[in-house]
């Protein structure tokens, strides 16, 4: 185990305040917990000390030894092989979640730019269209700030906001016609 010394540790810390177990005396804790061959230890204290791009060793009197050395192996073999499978894990979860490209897009079929299309030198887009449409079908007023604060910019900012409720009010006109105003408003 990685960090069996600090659990044990803990836990004899643990059992000595609460009664719910006993101290764990003379744990055997191996420096070579990963089981590393001493050939490949050999090879990765070689990588370590002389195929870095950057000797990072340079003047110092370190040597590496992941067979030996429980803080090596951790160091030099552990925290890479988890930040490896990490990536390795993210990268896979991403190519399986991740929305499919889309291959081929094509118009609706009789789909076709208005011949009065004209807005800002935006390209005739779906979107930029439909747009456009809806502008023309409210009028071109100007945009109404007010004074900028968020409550004067939530009512009446947008001039689309004017025109959302006017199908509402036709069929409430129409009602007040056919009844003869016996509604309840």
């Amino acid at each position: 185990m990685v960090f069996e010394r600090t659990l044990v540790k803990s836990w004899n810390r643990l059992a000595r305040v609460l009664p719910i177990g006993k101290p764990i005396y003379n744990y055997p804790i191996r420096a070579n917990f990963l089981g590393l061959s001493p050939e490949s230890a050999t090879m990765i204290n070689n990588i370590y000390m002389t195929k870095l791009p950057i000797n990072i060793f340079k003047g110092t009197n370190i040597q590496v030894d992941v067979l030996n050395n429980r803080r090596h192996q951790i160091i030099g073999v552990f925290v890479p092989a988890l930040i490896a499978l990490t990536v390795g894990f993210q990268f896979t979860m991403y190519q399986f979640t991740k929305a499919p490209t889309i291959k081929s897009q094509t118009p609706a079929p009789d789909w076709e730019v208005p011949k009065g299309y004209d807005f800002h030198n935006l390209p005739p887009t779906p979107a930029n269209v439909a747009l456009w449409r809806k502008k023309q079908d409210i009028g071109h007023n100007e945009w109404d700030y007010k004074m900028g604060e968020s409550i004067d910019i939530a009512v009446g900012t947008h001039p689309w906001t004017l025109h959302v409720h006017e199908h509402e009010h036709e069929h409430d006109e129409e009602e007040e016609e056919g009844n003869g105003g016996g509604g309840h408003h």
